[in-house]
């Protein structure tokens, strides 16, 4: 009966011992990934943003036909007043560069 017993336990322990290795290194690469993570993001802050060049006067052009055609209202019942203005002058001056 002690045989077993001793067995038991030290099937018990190596078991333990073995999740705790695993769990340990688990939350190490957690941890690693987490200062990465952070790492990036503190990067991408100081990157500076990206100068959208100048329309022309065509475009300009093409623009205002847009404004005339194309109603605000739906963006702006879509995506909120702030946002949907946003958007509404982001798309319209997309298309009207000839962008995708």
């Amino acid at each position: 009966m002690l045989d077993v017993n001793m067995a038991w336990s030290a099937a018990l322990s190596l078991i333990v011992g073995i999740l705790t290795f695993v769990a340990k290194e688990k939350f190490a690469e957690l941890a690693r990934i987490s200062i990465l993570l952070n790492k990036t993001r503190e990067e991408v802050v100081l990157i500076p943003s990206m100068e959208e060049r100048k329309l022309s006067k065509p475009e300009k052009k093409k623009l205002k036909g847009l404004e005339k055609k194309v109603q605000k209202k739906s963006f702006t019942d879509q995506y909120g007043k702030d946002k949907g203005e946003e958007v509404y002058y982001a798309t319209l001056t997309k298309q009207a560069k000839g962008e995708k």
